[in-house]
């Protein structure tokens, strides 16, 4: 086996031992597969990397974090609270109302809203 499918295999196994919520320790690692504890390091490395890309596309941020006490990393999960397109619009219309953008700033930032708002003389309208 090529050493890119071999890393490639470890770093997939060493995710799927995050995922079920396994703590993983550097040294056992590297001795588990053979390689130095650089190497693990890397591959930890290359699962934040992952996980950070992840977290813009699912709305949920997941980061591995070391535990002093179990002397280890592990996956922990939080979820991230969004805006409804409701709140983000009752939003807009308050800061255009309070008059905290000038008009033509206003105007082109309902321009960039997804659903169309009528702004006429400093107000919205939906």
């Amino acid at each position: 086996m090529a050493a890119n499918t071999l890393k490639t295999t470890r770093v997939l196994e060493l995710y799927q031992d995050f995922l079920s919520g396994k703590l993983i320790n550097k040294q056992e690692a590297a001795e588990q597969y053979y390689v130095n504890v650089r190497s693990i390091q890397r591959d930890i490395d290359s699962i934040r990397d992952f996980l950070s890309e992840q977290c813009a596309k699912e709305g949920i941020v997941r980061k591995i974090e070391y535990d002093k006490k179990e002397n280890g990393y592990r996956l922990v999960t939080q979820e991230i609270e969004q805006l409804s397109k409701g709140e983000v619009l009752a939003l807009c219309k308050i800061l255009l109302e309070s008059r905290a953008f000038y008009q033509r700033a206003g105007r082109k930032a309902a321009a960039n809203y997804p659903e169309p708002l009528c702004i006429a003389e400093g107000k919205s309208r939906h």
